[in-house]
């Protein structure tokens, strides 16, 4: 087994990462600031010069407000499409159960 840092499903982690806290507008300060660390740590992460372990990887979806979830099925072969299907069957299987709580009892 290679080291993890120097692959191909690293990189897609930490670009997923990157984008993420890029579209919610956070500075590298920012995030940095609400994980309560560097601001230097957080860009040493996305340029892959510094790896997270377990706890700190759902730690930092937390401050972003991701799934952690979400980022590891980018990683075991499951595509974003796949995710976003798997959370919209998710959402619906909500709303169902709460229409049928709803619906009236039958006579």
């Amino acid at each position: 087994m290679k080291k993890s840092i120097y692959s191909k499903k690293q990189q897609i982690l930490l670009t997923w990462l990157k984008e993420q806290r890029e579209a919610q507008g956070f500075t590298m300060r920012d995030l940095g600031a609400k994980l309560k660390v560097p601001h230097t740590l957080v860009g040493k992460v996305e340029q892959g010069e510094r790896r997270l372990d377990v706890v700190e990887f759902v730690e930092y979806c937390a401050a972003l407000d991701l799934d952690a979830k979400e980022g590891l099925a980018l990683i075991i072969g499951k595509t974003e499409k796949t995710v976003k299907m798997i959370k919209a069957k998710a959402v619906n299987a909500k709303a169902v159960k709460t229409v049928k709580k709803k619906s009236p009892a039958k006579r």
